[in-house]
């Protein structure tokens, strides 16, 4: 997704822009919970919550794989103005020229990427771990 936002987002837009697409993820979670409880709540209902999100995540796909371009050089709906207005502030786009190699080496020896990962794992695993069993939680301990 990194790629994405600099191959389309221009730089003095981009963190606005990224802010959004993140808290997607969140977003979502916040719909599909009730959504899911709701389903699981009718007669026989618990295989809805994944036939529908799951037909949702192919529905998803197939607009994105029509609709979606890794640059905007490769968009062919595109409207010019745009397209040369993201070409300026982002400059060119060349996907083959690569010839940067990854310094794994400073990567592995960084302390603040270190950090990141850390943290990030210990983010996922606590919103995870609320994720599932807020449910018992609420069926356990809340007075509804």
């Amino acid at each position: 997704m990194h790629a994405m936002l600099a191959r389309w987002i221009p730089p003095l837009e981009r963190s606005t822009f990224a802010a959004y697409v993140y808290a997607g993820s969140n977003f979502g979670t916040i719909i599909s919970l009730p959504l899911s409880g709701w389903l699981c709540s009718l007669e026989n209902g618990w295989p809805l919550s994944f036939y529908i999100f799951g037909v949702a995540g192919i529905i998803w796909f197939i607009v994105w794989m029509f609709l979606v371009y890794d640059t905007p050089s490769t968009h062919p709906r595109i409207n010019p103005q745009e397209k040369a207005f993201i070409l300026a502030s982002i400059g060119p786009q060349d996907e083959d020229d690569r010839s940067d190699s990854i310094p794994w080496c400073s990567m592995l020896k960084c302390v603040p990427l270190w950090a990141i990962l850390v943290t990030q794992c210990g983010q996922s695993w606590a919103f995870y771990t609320q994720l599932t069993e807020l449910p018992t939680y609420m069926a356990k301990i809340s007075p509804f």
